[in-house]
């Protein structure tokens, strides 16, 4: 039931306020789901050299711009593939998990963070690429994708 509510209340939240009060209430209502750690994008960019960064979206998103060497990962990959597949890397170092705005990679901080306590701490990018995109920091490959005319509000 709480995740049907999402939509309804994303437009109309969108139908009365400009996009920046939605970036933060929708940030705000993300930081509130998963309860996750989370890192600011001034942080990140500053720091970036001291963190694994995880680009959770689809093929399509991820090729129409991304943080420079963020690594890919698909947005259905399950947390136990994740470990698996990239446990030496998160063992290394601290994760930073991005999508456009922050649900998809926050869901998986959650499952990551919850089955791989052995490995380094995992944080989820506040407000993901919409937020890098509208703080003026670089993308890789040019643009952020609008996905559709509601998403491309956000960016």
């Amino acid at each position: 039931m709480k995740r049907l509510l999402w939509p309804v209340f994303f437009l109309t939240v969108a139908a009365v306020i400009t996009w920046v009060s939605r970036l933060l209430i929708i940030e705000n209502l993300i930081t509130y789901e998963f309860k996750v750690p989370e890192i600011t994008v001034e942080k990140l960019y500053n720091q970036a050299g001291q963190y694994h960064i995880f680009d959770i979206r689809s093929e399509e998103e991820y090729l129409a711009g991304h943080i420079e060497n963020a690594t890919w990962v698909d947005e259905k990959t399950k947390a136990e593939d994740f470990i698996e597949n990239y446990s030496e890397m998160i063992k290394a170092k601290p994760s930073v998990f991005y999508c456009s705005i922050g649900y998809r990679s926050s869901a998986l901080v959650k499952e990551v963070a919850a089955r791989a306590k052995q490995h380094q701490p995992f944080f989820n990018l506040r407000g993901g690429l919409f937020r890098w995109h509208r703080e003026g920091l670089p993308v890789a490959g040019g643009g952020v994708h609008p996905y559709n005319t509601f998403w491309g509000l956000f960016r």
